[in-house]
C-alpha cells in the first residue's frame, strides 16, 4: 500500500511538472477557433508566456500573460496580461471562479482601432483613447453586472454623417463615465472635466438592444443646425439598434 501511495505521488508530480511546462502554442488552439481572434509566434509556456494578437487581421501587439497555477488547483482561474503594440496598449486582470467573473484594467486605444469599429457608422475621428480604472464584473446566482471606470479622449478632428449629409467638426477633449445601472451597460459622456452632458449610450446585454441618447448640448458642440432650444440637457435625439450578441448565463 505504501509503494502505491508512493507511486501514486510521484505520477501526480510528474503530471503537474507536464502540464505546468505545457507550451505556450496550446493557446492558440482554443483561441483561433474564434472568428474575429487570433494569436501567432506563441513563446513560452501555458502559463507564462507571450503572443502576437490579431483581431479581425489587424496586428494589436505583442500579449504577454502569467497565469496561477496553485489557484487553478483550488478551482479559480487568476490570469495577469498585458498587451503592447501600435493600435492597443492594455494591462487587465482577469479572475474566474464557479460564480463570479471580475475584469479590472487600464491602457490606451489608438484612433485607427476606434475607426475601425466605427466605420460601419460613418464615422471617423482622431485623437487618443485611455482607459482608466476598468472595473467588470458579473456574478451568474443572481445574473448580475457591474461596471465602473473612465474612458477619456484628447479630442480632435470627427467626421461623420447625418441623415445622409456628410459632416466635419473639431471636438474639445471629453471624458466617458462608465455604469451599469438594472444590468445595462452604460457610458455618459461630458466635455473634459465638467458636469455638461453631451450623450449618453446604453447596451442591454441580455436583449442586445443598443441606444443613444444625444442632448442639445452635443448638437451646440458639433455645430450642427437643429432646432433646440437653450436646455442643452434635453434630449435632442435617440438612436436605437438590436445587435445579435447577447450575454449567456
Amino acid at each position: 500500500m505504501k509503494a502505491i501511495l508512493i507511486s501514486s505521488l510521484i505520477l501526480l508530480v510528474l503530471a503537474s511538472i507536464l502540464v505546468v511546462q505545457a507550451p505556450a502554442h496550446l493557446v492558440s488552439r482554443f483561441v483561433n477557433a474564434h472568428p474575429t481572434i487570433s494569436i501567432v509566434h506563441a513563446q513560452g509556456t501555458l502559463w507564462s508566456g507571450e503572443a502576437v494578437v490579431y483581431w479581425e487581421q489587424r496586428n494589436l501587439g505583442r500579449m504577454s500573460w502569467n497565469l496561477s497555477f496553485l489557484q487553478l488547483l483550488i478551482g479559480q482561474i487568476e490570469v495577469d496580461m498585458m498587451l503592447n503594440g501600435s493600435a492597443m496598449d492594455l494591462e487587465l486582470a482577469v479572475e474566474r471562479n464557479r460564480d463570479t467573473l471580475r475584469l479590472s484594467g487600464y491602457g490606451t486605444a489608438s484612433p485607427e482601432l476606434i475607426d475601425s469599429v466605427l466605420i460601419a457608422y460613418d464615422i471617423d475621428l482622431a485623437g487618443l483613447f485611455e482607459f482608466q480604472n476598468i472595473e467588470f464584473s458579473r456574478v451568474s446566482e443572481p445574473d448580475a453586472i457591474q461596471l465602473s471606470g473612465m474612458i477619456d479622449w484628447s479630442g480632435g478632428e470627427v467626421r461623420y454623417r447625418l441623415a445622409g449629409v456628410a459632416h466635419k467638426a473639431r471636438l474639445p477633449a471629453l471624458q466617458g463615465r462608465l455604469d451599469s445601472p438594472d444590468n445595462v451597460i452604460r457610458l455618459t459622456v461630458y466635455l473634459h472635466e465638467t458636469d455638461d452632458r453631451l450623450f449618453d449610450v446604453n447596451w442591454d446585454l441580455s436583449t442586445g438592444w443598443f441606444e443613444l441618447n444625444a442632448m442639445n448640448r452635443f448638437l451646440q458642440v458639433v455645430d450642427v443646425p437643429w432646432d433646440v432650444n437653450d436646455d442643452g440637457d434635453a434630449k435632442a435625439f435617440q438612436l436605437s439598434e438590436q445587435f445579435n450578441l447577447t450575454m449567456q448565463g
